[in-house]
Parts: C-alpha cells; structure tokens; sequence
C-alpha cells in the first residue's frame, strides 16, 4: 500500500454522519500534478485520527470521492467538536514498484504491484436445500437446527458457503442466520422467505449457530447450502478474476460477487467476496480461481457481528 496524508483542523463541529471535505493532496514531485479520485477509489485501508483517537474505515467514518474534493462523513456514533485536529491517511491499492531507473532513482508512476494469488475452493458438496433446518413450522423465535448437516446443535459446512432458505408455503418471515466465517469471526445475515420462492443468501457462512425467525411460519420452512462459495481475501473488483479451474483445467467463468466497500450489515453482502462456479459442486470436482490482488493480505471490513 501507499499512503497520502492530509492534515487539518475542523473549522466546526461534525454531528454524526455529519460531513466536512478535504482537498486531494499534492503529488511528492509536484511536476506529476495532483492525485484525483481514481488513485484512491478502490483502495480499502484509509485511515483517521481525529484528535487522539483512530477512526475505523469503513466502520467509523466513510469516503466520497468528488471532481475536487473529498468527502468524509462522520460514522462514529458522536459528534466530532470544533477545533479538533485531524489526519487522514488515503491509501492506494498495493504497494509501489520498483525504481525504474537505478541511475536516477526515479520509481515509476501510477502504478503498484499486484500479486497472483490461487484460491483453493476445495471440492464442495453438492447444495443441501434442508441441511440445516429440516421444514419446520412455529411462532416467531428460533428454529431447531436439526438437518443433516448439523452436529451437537451446529452446523459446520464443508467449505465457506451461502445458505438458501424456503417454505411449503405463502410465508414471508424475515429469517436470521447467525454463524462465524472460516476466521471463526462472528457474522448474521437476514434473509425474507419469499413463499415457495427459494430465496439465495449473499454471504459464505463456515459454521450456523442459529437461526431465528421474526414473524410466524405457518408453511413449514426449511434452511440449507447454496452454490456460492466465500473467498478468503478481499476481492476488490471483478476485474481481479484472471480465470477459474475445475479439476485442473480451464472452466467457464462462474458468478463472482466482489466483498463489500460498506459498513457490513445483516442485508449486505460478503466481506471478501463470492464465487459461484459454472461448474455445479459435486464433492468430487476440485475448484480454484485465480486473482490479481493489490493487497493480498487485507481481509475485508469487519463482520456484522463480533
């Protein structure tokens, strides 16, 4: 990664999700102009210390990019006071590479090193439509875990994967999954049952734990695993996707889901990233996708829930 830093001084107070803006900085040669909103767009490590606490991106505070300016708007839950002094670290996606020139030192320009990195998807089962939940009907509150694939009262997936809900009937309950990533992080999503409609879940769940609905369920529904697989870094773009393997040889691009640029929510999807293969899990095909990384390392915004 590189970094810009601005500095400054509030010239009044900002409530939360109050904004102030900020110029974009200079260039370190100043013949090379001023960066703009394409240096800093898709990075996702941007910093900030307001007074003597550090704000989290994009949990604390969030960044817009204009024409001339930058916007940063106030996350953090409280009002940041007059007079307050700031820095804000604007970063760019991957680190710089190398000089061009040892003779003059000079590195070259708008440009930054990006890694090829393989994602070992495994060999994923095939979907359990109920696996989680058998069909079940209640009062709002929880489900029984109770599929095939739960095991003293958890469900531990075969590999980070979506789930997908469904009823035997008209039913319209708002369904809460609970459960960790591969990190063992704690994460939720919510998802609305759409009648007989199987409804598909946007985020890789690694391990279920609960799941909760908000409203009566008179149809019998039932939770289980979908196709789309979690990705274990970051992706930023689906310009990153350089191709994808099926048992070792070059497959038909599948669905790919970039991770979220947002605070995550319980409606937003998944932190790093998404893939649903063209070619359908069986538990025997083995999968992989390669990707061009700026920043391999980053994980993504913080989960939902910790």
């Amino acid at each position: 990664m590189s970094r810009f830093i601005v500095k400054g001084t509030l010239s009044s107070a900002v409530a939360d999700s109050g904004t102030f803006t900020v110029s974009y900085p200079d260039r370190v040669a100043p013949e090379l102009g001023i960066t703009d909103e394409g240096e800093f767009a898709r990075a996702m490590q941007h910093s900030l210390i307001m007074g003597q606490g550090n704000v989290k991106f994009p949990i604390g505070f969030t960044l817009t990019f204009g024409t001339a300016n930058i916007t940063v708007t106030n996350g953090s839950g409280a009002s940041w006071p007059v007079g307050t002094p700031w820095v804000l670290g604007l970063e760019i996606e991957g680190k710089p590479i190398y000089r061009s020139d040892f003779s003059t030192g000079k590195t070259v320009a708008r440009t930054s090193k990006a890694v090829v990195v393989v994602v070992r998807l495994g060999a994923p089962d095939v979907g359990d439509v109920n696996g989680i939940c058998e069909a079940q009907s209640l009062s709002a509150g929880a489900m029984a875990l109770d599929g095939d694939l739960v095991s003293g009262g958890v469900a531990v997936l075969d590999v980070p994967r979506n789930v997908i809900i469904d009823s035997g009937g008209a039913d319209t309950a708002v369904i809460t999954i609970t459960g960790e990533d591969e990190y063992g992080v704690g994460m939720s999503e919510a998802i609305t049952l759409n009648g007989t409609t199987a409804v598909i879940g946007k985020k890789a769940f690694k391990k279920i734990t609960g799941c909760v609905t908000g409203a009566t369920i008179a149809n019998a529904a039932f939770v289980g695993t979908g196709t789309k697989l979690g990705l274990p870094v970051y992706l930023p773009g689906l310009g990153n996707i350089m191709f994808e393997n099926a048992d070792h040889a070059l497959a038909t691009g599948g669905t790919v889901v970039a991770g979220v640029r947002v605070k995550a929510t319980t409606t937003t999807g998944d932190v790093r990233g998404t893939v649903d293969p063209d070619t359908a899990p069986n538990g025997a095909i083995v999968l992989e996708v390669v990707l061009g990384l700026p920043d391999p390392q980053y994980l993504g915004t913080p989960q939902n829930l910790a």
